[in-house]
């Protein structure tokens, strides 16, 4: 059962891709997806919150208490997995100095700096891993907007 407090289902979650660096796609995207968590849904949720809470009687106390969340990020990347787990560590931060690896070094960071605004929110984010299979409806999805910029910006694949 879902909770009354899950407003999911009111966000339209997609956000822009372009200018993805295509050696690191899933930092990129997952940056991107944390960052609109942190300045699109957060705030509009916690204004739903507000005001729901203006009819129960609710203290800013408990809005806050209530607002609280855990973001699951889902992803079939084992290496951006991986990444996480070890970045927390501190055992890459010698290793990520040079040429692409100072990029990766640089994406880590922001994502690390989109989980620690999060955090400072009260939004604890939570990787974890799916199939290929289970990640299906993602992959169809991003192929469906593959399609929808070609075609509205260059005309073909239509």
């Amino acid at each position: 059962m879902q909770s009354k407090l899950n407003f999911s289902d009111a966000y339209n979650l997609a956000f822009r891709t372009e200018n993805i660096d295509p050696l690191l796609p899933e930092l990129f995207v997952a940056q991107r997806a944390l960052s609109t968590v942190r300045s699109v849904i957060a705030p509009d949720r916690l204004a739903r919150l507000r005001r729901a809470g203006l009819s129960h009687g609710w203290s800013e106390e408990d809005i806050g208490a209530v607002a609280r969340f855990r973001l699951i990020v889902a992803t079939e990347s084992r290496e951006l997995i991986d990444e996480m787990n070890t970045w927390e560590s501190g055992n890459q931060v010698q290793r990520l100095m040079m040429g692409s690896m100072a990029r990766k070094k640089g994406a880590l960071i922001d994502l690390m700096d989109q989980i620690d605004a999060l955090s400072r929110l009260g939004i604890q984010v939570v990787w974890h891993h799916v199939s290929r299979m289970e990640n299906r409806p993602a992959i169809n999805l991003a192929k469906e907007a593959v399609v929808e910029h070609c075609t509205k910006n260059w005309g073909f694949l239509s």
